[in-house]
């Protein structure tokens, strides 16, 4: 009995920490030759851990910023995962001309119908600029003076990088940069009516029993229904995976937008004297963007399914493929 409240105890913090993690889609899960630290190499806090598998401890502050370049969507905002976040993205930006983005540091600025609330700008990335652009997006605003004294100097650094390819990129839309001063003015003159400041985040009493009630009801349920261990092996092959940025970027942005960029932009190098079509690479791809042909000696590869993980290219003991 005490072991299973124990248990019960333990996973209901594990609900509450700000990062959801699916190692069955870490690459490192899916072979160990994988060499991405991509994850690692962001977090301020040095919370995310790769052994034995992919875990954060409670150090994690919930920037988010691992989970705008994990490239396999293993970590996920827990209070907006990626479906439902590139949803919003979709139901701002449609009908409208202008996006404004700003982080959560900004809390007193008041809200717009076509406003994005992230927890940090880097997590902005290429599939939320081509689903604004494809809905019709032309103008995009950055809250930026909040940035300055911010200590979360990586996403910082992060965000100014990508906002440099964007402007080379996409030449046509205007990126603007603003203060919250500029921005309180534009609301003052977009609206004729009065609008609540940006909720702080505070719950009342009955709230919190609640939102603690439906926590716990939803752990109980999965510690008595006992779950699959999260594994991407089934049946003895490694299973697809179904990354949420690839469908938003066919469903959604390719039907609207003449030209669109791939996720994976570098060029893909294959040295045929080099491969032994072993079948390594294609077993290892999480979205099926290589298949090998046997009967034709052939190898190929699909850009579009691709999303830059290097899984391949980590694992042929050959060098048959590389990404430049």
């Amino acid at each position: 009995m005490l072991r299973n409240l124990l248990k019960l105890g333990m996973e209901w913090a594990e609900r509450q920490k700000p990062i959801q993690v699916h190692p069955e889609k870490c690459t490192h899960t899916r072979h160990k030759s994988s060499s991405c630290d991509a994850c690692i190499e962001i977090c301020p806090n040095q919370s995310i851990h790769l052994q034995p598998s992919l875990t954060i401890d409670w150090s994690c502050n919930g920037c988010g910023l691992c989970t705008s370049i994990c490239p396999t969507e293993a970590l996920e905002l827990r209070k907006k995962p990626n479906k439902e976040f590139y949803t919003e993205v979709k139901k701002k930006t449609e009908g409208n001309e202008k996006i404004f983005f700003h982080c959560h540091q900004a809390k007193e600025i008041a809200p717009l119908e076509n406003q994005l609330i992230l927890p940090c700008l880097a997590m902005i990335d290429e599939i939320t600029i081509q689903l604004s652009i494809a809905n019709g997006i032309n103008q995009f605003w950055f809250l930026t003076d909040v940035c300055e004294p911010c200590t979360l100097s990586k996403g910082k650094n992060l965000f100014q990088n990508r906002l440099h390819q964007w402007k080379k990129r996409y030449p046509e839309m205007e990126w603007i940069t603003t203060t919250r001063a500029t921005y309180r003015a534009f609301v003052k003159m977009g609206n004729n009516r009065d609008v609540n400041l940006q909720d702080s985040g505070q719950i009342n009493r009955r709230e919190f029993f609640k939102v603690f009630g439906n926590e716990a009801k939803q752990t109980i349920v999965k510690s008595l229904f006992k779950e699959k261990e999260n594994s991407p092996w089934k049946n003895g092959e490694l299973t697809t995976q179904q990354s949420i940025r690839l469908q938003v970027h066919q469903k959604w942005i390719k039907p609207n937008l003449e030209l669109v960029y791939p996720l994976q932009e570098k060029p893909f190098q294959f040295d045929k004297d080099q491969c032994t079509l072993c079948g390594i690479c294609e077993k290892v791809c999480p979205t099926n963007a290589i298949k090998i042909q046997q009967e034709d000696q052939q190898l190929f590869f699909e850009q579009e399914q691709c999303i830059s993980c290097n899984l391949c290219e980590d694992v042929c003991f050959r060098n048959a493929i590389t990404f430049l």
